[in-house]
C-alpha cells in the first residue's frame, strides 16, 4: 500500500491557512494521487500522531482537500516542537522548555483519552512489508516522525521515499537562519541514515544532496529526480477583488514572493526606482508585488516615493493569482536559490515569460522560455529590465515561444510518483560523478532544461 505522509501539513494547518509553498505543493500531489487511485485500497493518507506516539491512518473513503486538514486530521497532534538546540549555553531556559513542552503533551494526550479517543476515521497503524511510505512535507518541521519511523522500519522492513525540496538552509544560513540550518541538517542526516530513497525534483537539489552527503561522510543514498510543475492548481479560490481587477485594465509586471529574504524583493524595488529616475515614471509599468508583503516590509523611506509605480496585492487567492499571471505583461523572479522555482513555472503556464535568476535549479523550470540574468552582475540585471520593460515587441515575442507542450502539470508529477513506486528501481548513485559533473555554460549551479525533464 502507497501511504501518504501528511504529519507536517497537518501541524502546519493547526497554526496556520494552507496558503503557500511546501503545504499547497503536498495538497496538490494528494489530490491527483487520489484521482489516479480512485477506485482502488492502495491508496492511504496518514500522519504521525506526537501525543499518542503513534502513526495514524485515516479512513479509506477519505476525500483528500485542502480545505478540511484542520478538521480531518488535527486529531491528536501537537503543532509545537521542543527544539533543544535553540537553548545551546542555556540551561534555565533548557529546562524551563522541555518541562512546559512535555507538560502541554501530556495534557492533550489526557484530553484525548477523556474523549474517548481517535475519532472513527482515524485508526492507529503499524507499517507492514509491502507498504511504501511517501513522505512529500517538509519533514524538518515534524521532527519527532523520523525516530518513529528508524524503529518501525527495523521491525517490519517497509520501502520509505523522501522527498528533499531543497538545502537552502545549509546553503544560506545566514538567510534563512542559523537555528533552522541546525533543525534542518539533524533531520537530513537522520532521514538519510534510513537508506530511503530520495527524491528530488530537480538535478540541482540532488547533486546538492550528494555533495552534502559527500561532506558529512554519508553514503550516497539512491537518488532519482522528477521535476515538478509548471501549472498553477487553485486550491484556494474566492472572488477577485477590486484592486486587482482595476490591475486588469492597465500594464503592470508581476513579482509574486516576500519582498525581504533570499526571492530579493527588495532589489527588484530598487531597479524599479531606478527605473523611474531614467525613464520617467509615466513611462514605466506598474509593479505589482502578490504575497504576504505590504508596505509597511519596505525599510527604506525613499521608497515610498514609488507608491504611484507600486502595488501591493497581500495574499491573493488563486483565482486572482491565476488573474495577475494572465494579464502581466512579464513577470520577475530575481532569488537567490531554489529548489524549483514555482513562480517561473506558473508564469509560463499563463502564457507569460519571466526574468529570472540564472542559478540553482531555475533553468531547469524556465527552459528556453525565460530571460536569465546573474545577480552577481546588478548592471546586467537592470540593462535586462530595462530592455523589457521598455520593448513591448520584444515581450510579445518572447510570450509567443512559449511552448504549452513542454509544460508539466500536477498530473505528471503525481503518475511519476507512481511509476516511480510502482518499480522501486532506482540504482544508487556515485556522488563523486555528480559533484564534479561539468556545469552548463550560462551558470555553475543550473542543468539543462532536458536533463530536468527527461530523468
Amino acid at each position: 500500500m502507497l501511504i501518504v505522509d501528511l504529519t507536517d501539513i497537518a501541524r502546519h494547518a493547526n497554526q496556520y491557512v494552507l496558503a503557500s509553498g511546501i503545504p499547497r505543493l503536498v495538497a496538490a500531489i494528494s489530490q491527483e494521487l487520489q484521482r489516479l487511485y480512485k477506485g482502488h485500497d492502495k491508496l492511504a493518507f496518514g500522519y504521525y500522531s506526537n501525543v499518542i506516539n503513534s502513526y495514524v491512518l485515516i479512513e479509506p473513503g477519505y476525500t483528500f482537500e485542502a480545505r478540511d486538514i484542520k478538521t480531518k486530521i488535527s486529531y491528536g497532534i501537537s503543532s509545537r516542537t521542543f527544539r533543544p538546540e535553540r537553548y545551546k549555553n542555556k540551561p534555565g531556559r533548557y529546562a524551563f522548555h522541555r518541562i512546559k513542552y512535555y507538560a502541554r503533551t501530556c495534557a492533550q494526550h489526557l484530553s484525548l483519552i477523556m474523549s474517548g479517543g481517535l475519532p472513527s476515521h482515524l485508526r492507529k497503524y503499524k507499517f507492514q512489508v509491502g507498504d511504501h511510505l511517501l513522505l512529500l512535507g517538509a519533514g524538518w518541521n515534524a521532527d519527532q516522525l523520523i525516530s518513529h519511523l528508524a524503529d518501525q522500519h527495523v521491525i517490519r522492513n517497509f520501502d520509505i521515499t523522501i522527498l528533499v525540496h531543497d538545502l537552502i538552509h545549509t546553503l544560506l544560513p545566514d538567510v534563512e537562519g542559523r537555528v533552522m540550518l541546525e533543525v534542518f541538517e539533524a533531520w537530513l542526516k537522520r532521514a538519510l541514515q534510513l537508506r530511503a530513497n530520495i527524491l528530488c525534483y530537480s538535478q540541482n537539489t540532488r547533486r546538492d544532496v550528494l555533495r552534502f552527503c559527500a561532506s558529512n561522510g554519508i553514503p550516497a543514498p539512491r537518488t532519482h529526480v522528477i521535476p515538478l510543475v509548471h501549472e498553477l492548481r487553485r486550491l484556494d479560490p474566492g472572488p477577485i477583488r477590486h484592486e486587482v481587477a482595476q490591475l486588469m485594465k492597465q500594464e503592470y509586471v508581476l513579482f509574486v514572493g516576500p519582498l525581504p529574504g533570499r526571492k530579493n524583493g527588495l532589489m527588484l524595488m530598487r531597479f524599479w526606482k531606478r527605473l523611474a529616475d531614467e525613464l520617467g515614471s509615466q513611462n514605466i509599468p506598474q509593479l505589482v508585488i502578490a504575497g504576504a508583503s505590504g508596505p509597511e516590509d519596505v525599510p527604506d523611506s525613499h521608497f515610498y516615493a514609488l507608491t504611484p509605480q507600486v502595488t501591493f496585492i497581500r495574499r491573493p487567492n488563486d483565482d486572482e493569482l491565476a488573474a495577475l499571471y494572465q494579464h502581466t505583461a512579464f513577470s520577475v523572479f530575481l532569488s537567490m536559490y531554489e529548489g524549483w522555482g514555482l513562480p517561473v513555472g506558473e508564469s509560463l503556464w499563463h502564457g507569460k515569460t519571466c526574468l529570472a535568476a540564472d542559478n540553482s535549479s531555475l533553468r531547469e523550470v524556465g527552459g528556453p522560455f525565460c530571460q536569465y540574468v546573474d545577480l552577481d552582475d546588478t548592471e546586467e540585471v537592470f540593462a535586462k529590465l530595462r530592455q523589457m520593460v521598455s520593448n513591448k515587441s520584444y515581450i510579445a515575442a518572447l510570450n509567443s515561444q512559449i511552448d504549452q507542450s513542454k509544460l508539466r502539470t500536477w498530473r505528471d508529477v503525481a503518475r511519476d510518483l507512481i511509476s516511480f513506486c510502482n518499480k522501486q528501481d532506482t540504482t544508487n548513485t556515485n556522488a563523486s560523478e555528480l559533484v564534479f559533473e561539468p556545469a552548463s555554460k550560462n551558470s555553475p549551479h543550473c542543468s539543462s532544461y532536458q536533463s530536468a525533464t527527461t530523468v
